[in-house]
């Protein structure tokens, strides 16, 4: 009767027979008379794995303290009170847009209406955007209050585009 170990080298030597126990040293059936891997071995191994910890710890450390910044008055508006001016373009381009609500008989007019849309999109893309970062920067701002009335006031001009 085979042994267990026999059965082991023999159901590998079955299902794998390019099995060798120099690819796989773990998988190896040792004779016994040394481990598949040495104390030297063992150590370098967690010496890697030490190393790669606190690498990785130190390189969480850095990303946590450094800050991110943006260049709102390059990207977006030079000052609050020059994005309060500009919502008067947000508000004639969603002005324009409603002229469009009854009066969609032609595939132009559609055209013309979805070109419209995207324009009012975009423009207040811009505006949230600025004051969401503003709000990110600052949860005291008055822009975090601004952002949700802004948001709440464009969907409600724009919800007759909303199918029901």
């Amino acid at each position: 009767m085979p042994t267990a170990k026999e059965n082991t080298s023999r159901s590998r030597e079955l299902c794998c027979p390019s099995f060798s126990g120099a690819v796989y040293p773990i998988m190896s059936v040792n004779s016994g008379k040394q481990p598949a891997f040495g104390p030297l071995t063992l150590w370098a191994i967690l010496a890697c794995m030490l190393a790669f910890l606190t690498t990785a710890a130190l390189g969480q450390q850095t990303s946590a303290t450094t800050r991110l910044s943006i260049d709102l008055a390059r990207h977006y508006f030079q000052s609050s009170q020059t994005e309060v001016a500009a919502r008067a373009d947000l508000n004639v381009a969603i002005n324009q847009l409603k002229g469009f609500k009854a009066q969609l008989n032609s595939g132009s007019d559609l055209l013309a209406f979805l070109d419209q849309y995207d324009a009012v999109q975009k423009l207040f893309a811009k505006h949230d955007d600025y004051l969401y970062l503003r709000c990110s920067l600052n949860r005291k701002d008055s822009a975090c209050d601004e952002e949700d009335k802004l948001d709440s006031g464009f969907n409600a001009k724009v919800a007759f585009f909303e199918p029901a």
